[in-house]
């Protein structure tokens, strides 16, 4: 047994001095009682206290004390281990780690807003299971469903286009089935999903949507980009700016509002579009009518309470006092008696 406020043990050297003074009111009143009259004829007049009353009110009084001491001072016992549960929902993060999410035509690369939307959301909601999915022209787990959202933050600063798969091109209708084969349970499942739009890898996006759909799932894309495009450039080995070209044509990343506003709508979720810096502060995503699901959270340890048998040890001697209180008084004797006696 521990206890983790001992320092109200120094309360119990008050007991001790509580117990005299208590004693010391006993005999005072003693004292008076015997210089009003004699202790026999006390008896035949009025109740009188047991002698052992004042000693035995003594002790109870410093148990009872001693007891409130001891369950303030917060006892512990043994470790209980427990599984804990929590309810929520499950997100997939899915991100686009393609080439084109380098472009800076929003007022800072789509890829570094694409991060701060993400940690984002990741700390409003710390209630729920959050994972990460990455994908380029094929998709790839980087965090599963997990509460531990310190972990999950660290993936997620980690990220950068370098590190995306060699897998040219952009397949984000992969990465949903990907999302949907990776959730647990039945309820509460929730993909939002980070690109440009431009789809031209895997299987076709509105097709997976309406997968999601049966298996009542719903998307949330979030297209940051311009619908008019910009240039693709890319960096040398003198970290120049070069100007991607395909077939001899530059190539220009523009934001396909199109696909992703099909995806919402076949899964029964929302669209969100950054176009400006200053959108990316109006990303608001409502999953309150999302129904949350219980889950395992991991298992708890902690050590059992005690102090309650110490308030119920309290409790019993308090009953006792009260007995001991209301049984002190010998019934007074007999006036007759003293009449025959002073008589004879």
């Amino acid at each position: 047994m521990v206890f983790q406020n001992t320092q109200l043990f120094y309360l119990l050297f008050l007991i001790p001095v509580l117990a005299w003074w208590v004693w010391r009111f006993y005999m005072h009143r003693k004292k008076s009682r015997d210089k009003f009259a004699d202790e026999k004829l006390l008896k035949l007049i009025a109740p009188t206290e047991r002698k052992w009353v004042p000693a035995i009110r003594i002790i109870l009084i410093a148990l009872i004390l001693a007891s409130m001491i001891f369950a303030l001072a917060r006892p512990k016992g043994g470790e209980i281990r427990t599984e804990a549960t929590s309810e929520g929902i499950d997100i997939y993060l899915i991100l686009d780690l393609s080439k084109s999410m380098i472009v800076e035509d929003v007022g800072a690369s789509r890829f570094i807003i694409q991060k701060k939307i993400s940690e984002a959301i990741v700390k409003n909601h710390p209630d729920d299971r959050i994972g990460i999915i990455g994908f380029t022209g094929e998709p790839y787990t980087i965090c599963p469903l997990t509460l531990d959202h310190a972990t999950l933050l660290t993936f997620l600063d980690g990220l950068n286009i370098d590190q995306s798969s060699s897998s040219p091109g952009t397949g984000f209708g992969d990465a949903i089935t990907l999302a949907l084969s990776r959730f647990e349970g039945e309820y509460g499942r929730v993909i939002v999903l980070f690109s440009d739009g431009e789809n031209n890898k895997g299987s076709k996006p509105v097709k997976a949507a309406k997968d999601a759909l049966t298996q009542g799932v719903r998307i949330y894309p979030i297209g940051i980009g311009t619908e008019q495009g910009t240039r693709l450039f890319e960096r040398d080995y003198f970290n120049r700016a070069i100007p991607r070209t395909y077939q001899n044509e530059p190539v220009v990343v523009k934001l396909d509002k199109s696909t992703l506003n099909d995806l919402a709508k076949a899964s029964g979720g929302k669209a969100y579009f950054v176009e400006r810096l200053e959108d990316a502060n109006k990303v608001f995503l409502n999953f309150e009518n999302v129904t949350k699901t219980e889950f395992k959270s991991g298992m708890m340890t902690h050590k059992a309470d005690l102090a309650h048998w110490f308030l119920l040890t309290a409790a019993l001697l308090l009953i006792l006092d009260f007995l001991v209180d209301r049984y002190r008084l010998i019934p007074r004797g007999d006036p007759q008696k003293l009449w025959i006696k002073n008589g004879d």
